[in-house]
């Protein structure tokens, strides 16, 4: 429905302090089932019978203020 939010940026209620960089992805789900979320397209082929590793950091804000586009009006948290 939308693409991620860029924080911190001072809306949506959002105040989570930064871990590391400048910067932080936000992504939310709403009432009619909708939400937010990101991909990355590898370099490389993966190949079979190999480990990989993904690491990140993750946080929930105790506010997270999103309306839809059938009630943009309406701000739920």
């Amino acid at each position: 429905m939308t693409p991620p939010d860029l924080h911190p940026n001072n809306v949506w209620g959002v105040d989570n302090q930064l871990f590391d960089g400048d910067t932080y992805l936000g992504l939310s789900v709403r009432n009619n089932n909708s939400y937010k979320s990101v991909s990355q397209r590898l370099s490389t082929k993966t190949l079979a019978n190999k480990c990989y590793e993904l690491s990140m950091d993750v946080a929930v804000s105790k506010k997270y203020i999103s309306g839809t586009r059938k009630t943009p009006s309406e701000e739920i948290n």
